[in-house]
């Protein structure tokens, strides 16, 4: 991966907006794995949470975003997403009969990628 992790979302049709810097939530560092925990507070009251954590000893990377309404707020459609830009000599590739896909650099396989409510078949 490489540059910018962007997101875009919207709340009962309003686009949300960053209204103000990433702040630390969490840290966690063993000699086996890494968890960093941030957050940023958005327009009308919604905030992100980001997580990361990085599994040296397995070689797995979990990524996750969690985007909260303020706790007073009535249900309304939230739509998001995001964007994990890839490095210049890497690929990414679809399965054709499953939501899972590959990452590819220099001709061979680097990485499986499976979204976490992905059911096994």
């Amino acid at each position: 991966m490489a540059g910018d992790w962007q997101w875009q979302a919207t709340g009962a049709g309003v686009p949300l907006a960053a209204e103000g810097g990433w702040s630390e939530v969490s840290w966690h560092h063993e000699k086996s794995c890494d968890f960093l925990e941030i957050e940023q507070p958005l327009s009308h009251g919604f905030k992100l949470e980001r997580q990361v954590f990085l599994a040296r000893t397995e070689l797995f990377m979990f990524v996750a975003d969690c985007l909260m309404g303020p706790a007073n707020s009535v249900a309304s459609e939230i739509r998001y997403t995001q964007t994990l830009p890839l490095a210049a000599k890497a690929a990414f590739a679809t399965g054709t009969e499953t939501r899972e896909g590959w990452l590819s650099a220099d001709g061979r396989r680097r990485a499986s990628v499976v979204p976490v409510a992905q059911t096994e078949w």
